[in-house]
């Protein structure tokens, strides 16, 4: 079914006078990425850093970077992405102001960094 009804009509005019598929799919595609914005993650931060200038120093300087960088609305939804992380029951996070629980388990493999960067985050007050 087509999104057609729910276009802003600048969009649906774009949608309508486009002649093939992929310039119908290139308006649409640029009418989800305007309802939905893409939620950051520790991932682009680090991808972010890793792409920057910033990298050629001290790894600590990863803390400045995130300060000078990101809002604190954006560190404190990193936060809660790194806190709600279900990547393995050692790894599983019960309140901000907690520790991370580690638990008794098994789970020694599991290659998730969200409980490293969760004590990153507490340690320097980042969110």
């Amino acid at each position: 079914m087509s999104i057609f009804f729910q276009l802003p009509m600048d969009l649906r005019e774009r949608w309508w006078a486009a002649i093939t598929l992929d310039e119908r799919e290139a308006v649409e595609a640029e009418f989800h990425a305007s309802q939905k914005p893409e939620k950051l993650t520790i991932n682009q931060m680090v991808a972010d850093y890793a792409a920057s200038d910033w990298c050629d120093r001290k790894e600590s300087v990863f803390v400045l970077f995130v300060k000078d960088c990101y809002t604190q609305e954006e560190r404190n939804e990193v936060m809660e992405g790194l806190m709600e992380c279900g990547c393995c029951s050692r790894h599983q996070h019960k309140d901000v102001r907690d520790k991370p629980d580690v638990g008794e388990t098994k789970e020694k493999l599991c290659k998730c960094n969200c409980r490293h960067y969760v004590r990153l985050f507490k340690r320097n007050e980042l969110a």
